[in-house]
């Protein structure tokens, strides 16, 4: 399970907001939030949601299950209102879900990693068309499927958007170098030629984070936290959880899937890794810092990002 993020104005958004905290079974919020916002004002609500679920029959797709745990921040358009979570976030030891909470924020990584190459961008240091292989000369060296080279150079637009033709990474190891990850990813024929078509890519924009540091002379994490998470004050914002922030740290849980874990029962949560920590633990800092997936963050930080 990763968090589910929703940031939208309030018309039209509290019915969902109101739905997903019934899910949840956090009533008290549903009524604490539900139909106090005007047009102004804004909601950050952060939730588990399903990793797995392949089976249209199971009682997770069907919703026959609760989610354990959520937090809410409800804001206008230039500062925070109220906060408020419920739930549980460990379910193993039944701790409360806390407002300052670190999640793992899965994809919602991939808009501050964009964040952050248009800083680049504002300063004149690149330009959204540029062709990739300008800063990352691997790139000289894609091929479609049928071992051709592309029409033209895959563009850094071109990752930002999902139109590059990259798909996911064949196979990893636990401590590469992002810049191995992006030579492996690269490796692999493109789908499609860049810019035709759409196809959502994680190596893609972890693509653009090598980009980052190649432009920059700055690790990835280093950038984001100079240029992003401390002006924002984004503290609980990153890629590897301290000891002490590990004590907030809201545990990933999948749906059993046809019996699970020994004992389990199938569509009931049960613990479950992250796949984009590549074999590697959560806060182990010999891990690559990769913009596609691979932050963590509070419903507070993300709402900093978001205003």
């Amino acid at each position: 399970l990763a968090p589910f993020t929703v940031a939208g104005q309030a018309e039209g958004v509290n019915a969902d907001i109101e739905n997903a905290l019934k899910e949840s079974g956090v009533t008290d919020m549903t009524a604490k939030f539900g139909d106090r916002m005007d047009k102004r004002e804004r909601c950050v609500y952060m939730r588990p949601t399903i990793m797995h679920s392949d089976k249209p029959d199971t009682a997770m797709a069907k919703k026959e299950y609760m989610f354990p745990f959520a937090t809410v921040v409800k804001c206008s358009q230039d500062k925070m209102l109220e906060k408020d979570a419920g739930g549980v976030s460990e379910l193993a030891t039944g701790r409360k879900m806390e407002v300052d909470d670190l999640f793992w924020i899965a994809s919602m990584s991939k808009p501050m990693t964009a964040v952050a190459v248009g800083i680049l961008k504002d300063e004149g240091k690149l330009s959204f068309d540029d062709p990739v292989e300008k800063y990352l000369p691997v790139f000289k060296d894609v091929k479609l499927a049928d071992g051709k080279a592309p029409a033209r150079a895959i563009t850094i637009h071109d990752l930002l958007t999902h139109t590059s033709g990259m798909g996911e990474y064949s196979h990893s190891e636990p401590h590469w170098t992002l810049e191995q990850f992006v030579e492996q990813a690269v490796s692999q024929p493109l789908k499609f030629e860049p810019g035709t078509k759409w196809s959502y890519s994680t190596a893609g924009l972890e693509a653009a984070g090598r980009v980052v540091e190649v432009v920059s002379g700055e690790s990835l994490d280093k950038f984001m936290q100079e240029r992003i998470f401390d002006p924002l004050a984004m503290k609980d914002t990153t890629f590897w959880p301290t000891a002490e922030q590990m004590k907030r740290y809201a545990a990933t849980y999948r749906a059993n899937r046809a019996g699970g874990q020994a004992g389990g029962q199938n569509g009931k949560l049960e613990p479950a890794g992250i796949p984009y920590m590549y074999g590697t633990e959560v806060p182990d800092r010999s891990r690559a810092p990769l913009g596609g997936a691979g932050l963590f963050s509070t419903a507070e930080d993300v709402t900093h990002f978001y205003h």
